[in-house]
Formats: structure tokens, sequence, C-alpha cells
């Protein structure tokens, strides 16, 4: 819709509105879809409050923001695993930083998902990751959401209440 399109091109221009990187769609009848592979820069990390996909409870999430084909878009992934450990995405993305240019594509391990992360050299190519290296997710677990208004995705903990 017209409208819809001008509002998002304003508050992009006024840096309140970037896209999601969307990694996982959504299939007719249950589970998701890859949307491919997605070179991406690494731009920024921060963290921020989040609502857990399962248990709509409350959760600390980084909100990286890449940039893909010149058009700056985030991706949200929680701080803790379901075990209360560090998430693999964190560990995986620590050493990085902004600037290195990485592969992201959702993958399926049977009915887990999964997100691949590979570091591009700069010439196109990417380093290969070991798959056994990487913990799975149950399904869905990884969609991003778009807020809803009632969800508070855009408030920064302060660094005394990171939960680690």
């Amino acid at each position: 819709m017209e409208t819809c399109e001008k509002v998002i091109e304003q508050a992009t221009k006024k840096g309140e509105y970037k896209p999601q990187l969307q990694l996982f769609t959504k299939v007719d009848g249950g589970g998701t879809q890859s949307t491919g592979a997605h070179q991406v820069k690494l731009v920024s990390s921060r963290i921020v409050k989040g609502t857990d996909f399962h248990t709509k409870a409350e959760r600390f999430e980084v909100e990286l923001t890449v940039e893909e084909k010149g058009v700056n878009k985030t991706y949200n992934f929680p701080v803790k695993n379901r075990q209360g450990g560090v998430h693999y995405l964190v560990e995986r993305f620590a050493p990085l930083k902004e600037g290195t240019e990485v592969v992201l594509e959702g993958k399926k391990s049977g009915k887990a998902s999964y997100v691949d992360v590979k570091v591009a050299d700069g010439q196109g190519k990417v380093s290969e990751v070991n798959i056994e290296d990487i913990p799975t997710i149950e399904e869905d677990e990884n969609i991003n959401k778009t807020p809803t208004g009632d969800e508070d995705v855009a408030d920064t903990p302060k660094e005394d209440e990171i939960p680690f």
C-alpha cells in the first residue's frame, strides 16, 4: 500500500526503521524454509529486550545490524540458549569485527533448524565451518518477529542488566 511505503521510507531516512534480515520463512502447513544464503557486512551489535518466540517471556537479545546490498538490516537472536548458557550465535559472532563480511544461511538438520555462519575472505570465498561444531535449535526459534507495538524490543538495557 502506498501510504505504508511512504511511512517506511520516512522512518528509514530518519534511522527509526531497519528492515529485518529474513533467513527463514514460514511454510503453509507449518515449519520453515530457508531463504538462501545472504552475504552481509557486519555493521554493529547491541543488547536489546525482546520476547521469546515460544513462551512469550521477555528476554535479552543481540540485535545484529548488517548491510546487505547497501541496505542496513537487523537480525535478532537470544543471548542465552534454552539451557541457560551462551547462545551459539553469540559465540560465533564474538571474535568477528565490524566490517567483516559473512554469509548467513538458514539450514535444517532433521526437524531442527540453525543459522550457518561463514566468514567471507573478501573475494567472495567463504571459510567452511564444521556442522558438528554448531548446536541445533528448535524449529522456528530464529524466525525474526515483527513487533506488534506492545513488545518493547527497542529498549537497550544497561550493562549491569545483561544476564551474564
